[in-house]
């Protein structure tokens, strides 16, 4: 009994502020965040901003989405009247859609959120390290496709810090939300 306790405690801690199975919080920083399944509850307060962008991230959590649909999506709620919530101009999601390239979903979107204030870097972004399992060496321009509920916008947040022995991917965030993992993958 003693050895099965012993085994369940290390799991829990392990896992200690996630709630998702792609993406974990490193010791160090699950007392600053939580990571949680993207479902809508999860994003109510995206979605009070944009639905139609929750409804997208469901969509590509489903797997009924890719990232070049949800690009094509974004332009077709830009056109939308009142741009469905976003405050994103044609030239920003023409940016964000070169920024994006050829990459592809590594992981589900996810919500990311600060616990305790978060840890913020020189610049008073939030500094975020995600163990992310599906991390390999056949990767590149490993990233994160971030909707800023905030500021009502999609962005790239670079990888200022890709560990692919620990599989850990470290960014700064100027606001915290709706997250996925992008990345180039060589085939």
């Amino acid at each position: 009994i003693l050895a099965a306790t012993l085994i369940v405690s290390q799991a829990v801690t392990a896992f200690a502020g996630s709630k998702t199975s792609e993406v974990v919080l490193p010791n160090d920083f699950a007392a600053y965040y939580t990571v949680t399944e993207g479902t809508r509850e999860a994003f109510a307060e995206a979605e009070a901003v944009s639905p139609q962008t929750v409804d997208a991230i469901i969509e590509v959590n489903n797997g009924s989405m890719t990232l070049a649909q949800l690009v094509a999506d974004m332009k077709e709620l830009l056109k939308a009247e009142g741009a469905a919530g976003l405050k994103m101009t044609e030239e920003q999601v023409d940016a964000l859609a070169a920024d994006l390239g050829s990459r592809t979903f590594v992981t589900k979107f996810f919500d990311l959120e600060p616990v305790n204030g978060g840890i913020k870097d020189d610049n008073g972004d939030y500094l975020v390290t995600l163990s992310v399992p599906a991390i390999s060496t056949a990767m590149t321009e490993v990233a994160f496709l971030h909707f800023s509920t905030d500021r009502a916008a999609w962005e790239v947040v670079e990888a200022s810090d890709v560990d692919y022995t620990n599989k850990e991917i470290t960014a700064s965030f100027k606001d915290l939300s709706p997250v996925a993992v992008i990345a180039k993958v060589d085939t």
